[in-house]
């Protein structure tokens, strides 16, 4: 799991003074990635539009493409309570049954705890 960005750290002065360095475009991209980041802990797809159209603009323009295009799945993952590590567990538990368990026994494994 990410945490917020620590910003009072020696580490992180340093890391914004090369950023400061390499130009302005890259100051820009990283605060579309830093909003990406807020949308995506916030769970606010209301915020997904105005973050590409942003982000279109930035270094970030081929990702913003990408999430422009699958927009419907990235605003599902925003606002859904499922993430992939759920998902993927799903996956495994029915992987190693090999399919062969009835609905009650699949149902038993998912619902007891990990």
């Amino acid at each position: 799991m990410t945490t917020e960005r620590d910003t009072g750290s020696a580490q992180t002065a340093l890391i914004n003074a090369v950023i400061g360095k390499a130009g302005p475009a890259l100051i820009t991209a990283r605060e579309a990635l830093d909003g990406f980041q807020a949308m995506m802990r916030s769970k606010d797809k209301a915020r997904l539009d105005p973050w590409i159209a942003m982000a279109a603009k930035t270094k970030l323009a081929a990702f913003a493409a990408g999430v422009e295009t699958d927009e419907e799945a990235v605003a599902a993952a925003i606002s859904t309570p499922w993430s992939s590590g759920q998902v993927n567990r799903l996956k495994a538990i029915v992987r190693q049954m090999y399919w062969r368990a009835k609905i009650d026994l699949l149902k038993a494994r998912v619902m007891a705890p990990a």
